[in-house]
């Protein structure tokens, strides 16, 4: 069972609506009534909400978010990917349909490429590390690496710096 702390002084406040060490507001849920409320839904249904917060926070660079609001979008998008580019060709010659999925291709790129960062930076913010760590998409490969392992890594389980734990 995840602790729950502070984000004021860093105190366990586990079940408690104020801090007894400073007395500020605990502005977190139990776990149990958060994982209560997760029951709840349906695996589609946490699908469903992942890719709409994924779209409705297209430019929130700030707070935090779960590893399902990064996940399932991406795989959404891998998904996407691999549908357009099964009707190009295989030959040296570059044809109009090529040209159309390519067009195709680069428009989702350009539509889900700043919810991306952004969801990559309230996933990085939920693991205790700053949206700066972005800058690792300058390395290739081991640079991408890193970024993919912190940002599918477990969410820092009190409140931090970047906003309250939701679980």
């Amino acid at each position: 069972m995840a602790k729950i702390f502070c984000d004021n002084c860093g105190d366990a406040v586990d079940g408690l609506e104020f801090c007894t060490n400073c007395g500020d507001k605990v502005l977190v849920a139990s776990p149990e009534a958060v994982a209560a409320v997760l029951a709840e839904k349906s695996r589609w249904q946490i699908i469903k909400d992942a890719i709409k917060s994924f779209f409705k926070n297209y430019s929130v660079f700030e707070g935090r978010s779960t590893r399902d609001e990064f996940g399932y979008p991406w795989l959404m998008m891998i998904l996407i990917n691999r549908l357009t580019s099964v009707g190009s060709s295989s030959g040296d010659e570059i044809t109009t349909g090529d040209l159309i999925v390519l067009a195709i291709q680069f428009a989702i790129w350009a539509a889900v490429l700043v919810p991306t960062l952004a969801v990559m930076a309230r996933r990085l913010h939920d693991t205790g590390r700053s949206a700066k760590n972005l800058w690792f998409f300058a390395l290739p490969i081991v640079g991408w690496i890193m970024l993919l392992v912190w940002c599918l890594g477990k969410s820092e389980p009190r409140n931090n710096k970047y906003g309250p734990y939701t679980a």
